[in-house]
C-alpha cells in the first residue's frame, strides 16, 4: 500500500460454513412474506400523513416511500410548522422527528397533546439509547421508530394505526 493510493481487499467465505439461520441484506423475502407486506401498504392508500421533519434527505426519503403506498404526505421542517399544519390540517397521523432546532419534537407533541390533538403521533428518531422510547411515550408520542427507518416496521406501525379514532387516543399502548 502507499500513502494516498488506497488498498483493496478481498474476502471469500465459502456458503457451506455459513450458519443456516444467516440472512443477507440481499436476500429476497419469501413470496408469501412480500406480498404481505403489499397487502399492508395497499391498506395505506388514501391516508394522509403529516412527516415533520429537518433533515431533506428525510422527508424526501420517508415522503417517496409514502407515496409509492398510495399515502398524500405533507412536510413541515421543524416543530412549530408541524404544530401550525397538524392544528389546521385533516392529517390521519404524524411521523415527527424527536431531535430539531428551536422547538423539538418532545415540545411539539407536547404542546399538541395539551391542545386537544388526538390522532397518532409516531415518534421518528436517532435515539436508540434505553429509556428513549418511554420518554417519547411519556411526552404524548403513540409509538417510537428509530433510525435508520426500516420501511416494514414503519408500514406495519401506520397501519396499525391508520384505524385509530380522534376520540380513542391512547399514547400508553406498546406493542
Amino acid at each position: 500500500s502507499f500513502p494516498g493510493v488506497g488498498s483493496t481487499f478481498k474476502l471469500i467465505i465459502p456458503s457451506h460454513q455459513l450458519p443456516p439461520t444467516l440472512k443477507f441484506k440481499d436476500q429476497k423475502p419469501k413470496v408469501n412474506e412480500q406480498q404481505e407486506q403489499r397487502n399492508k401498504m395497499l391498506h395505506l392508500h388514501g391516508m394522509k400523513i403529516l412527516v415533520v421533519e429537518d433533515s431533506i434527505d428525510n422527508q424526501v426519503l420517508i415522503k417517496s416511500f409514502l407515496e409509492r403506498a398510495g399515502v398524500k404526505v405533507d412536510i413541515a421542517q421543524d416543530g412549530k410548522i408541524g404544530i401550525e399544519k397538524a392544528m389546521s390540517g385533516e392529517h390521519d397521523m404524524i411521523l415527527m422527528d424527536v431531535q430539531m432546532p428551536e422547538f423539538d419534537g418532545y415540545q411539539a407533541t407536547s404542546h399538541l397533546r395539551a391542545n386537544g390533538f388526538n390522532k397518532p403521533i409516531i415518534a421518528i428518531t436517532a435515539h436508540v439509547m434505553k429509556g428513549e422510547r418511554q420518554r417519547c411515550l411519556d411526552s404524548g408520542y403513540d409509538e417510537y421508530l428509530s433510525k435508520p427507518i426500516n420501511w416494514q416496521k414503519l408500514t406495519d406501525v401506520v397501519a396499525q394505526y391508520k384505524h385509530t379514532k380522534q376520540n380513542n387516543h391512547n399514547h400508553d399502548k406498546v406493542f
